[in-house]
């Protein structure tokens, strides 16, 4: 399933083209909302059993994300949502009443509960591991993409106050053979692949450029 360009709000429809059923929902960001769909599809949790059962049988590329219509005012989400649901009774949808959490803002104590509920052995993704077409599918997604000089910066922060007061959990471990071993295969599969030979190649020339130019400079 492909993800729309379009990030403007409206209703839309998961489509499967193989038997024509669907799931109809509405969104403040089209793009998102069918980035969140694909990801939970993928990781095989998402909140339609019905949805990810035929997802799992047919495979996403059976599916397409068609945008139903652009609703500029998102005081009018719902309302449109629940007029697709009831014109074209989607088979996906387990609820056939549309609603919304638009504006509503958990209490701490409820946003630490949930916190809690996905800790450790409790998360959804405890164990598992990401098949290779979701690894790809993740890289396609963050490719070409930058993080601005404030998200940075709010990292940055992040990183440095983690450890105050309390040393690094990594501080004097030292690497089994395993995981040295694991490190140095995983290098020698990145440097098979040529685009990122010329890649680390350019990195190095351009390293050593800037400190020839530094060097003169002074």
């Amino acid at each position: 399933m492909e993800l729309p360009a379009n990030k403007n709000s409206g209703v839309y429809r998961i489509r499967n083209t193989i038997n024509d059923k669907s799931y109809i929902g509405s969104a403040v960001n089209l793009y998102n909302r069918a980035r969140k769909h694909r990801h939970e599809l993928i990781q095989n949790k998402h909140g339609s059993p019905v949805l990810q059962n035929s997802w799992n049988k047919y495979g996403g590329d059976s599916f397409v994300f068609e945008i139903l219509e652009i609703v500029n005012d998102r005081k009018d989400l719902i309302l449109r949502e629940q007029f697709y649901l009831d014109s074209e009774n989607p088979e996906y949808n387990i609820r056939k009443i549309a609603s919304s959490n638009l504006g509503l803002k958990a209490s701490e104590e409820t946003r630490k509960k949930m916190r809690e509920a996905k800790l450790g052995e409790k998360a959804p993704w405890y164990g598992k591991k990401l098949s290779e077409s979701a690894k790809e599918l993740n890289r396609q997604a963050h490719t070409g993409k930058k993080a601005s000089e404030e998200t940075r910066a709010k990292m940055s922060a992040s990183h440095k106050l983690r450890y105050i007061g309390k040393e690094s959990p990594c501080k004097g471990r030292k690497q089994t053979e395993a995981e040295i071993l694991k490190r140095v295969e995983s290098r020698k599969k990145f440097y098979l692949d040529p685009a990122n030979r010329q890649k680390h190649s350019l990195v190095i020339k351009k390293w050593w450029a800037d400190r020839k130019n530094k060097n003169i400079k002074q």
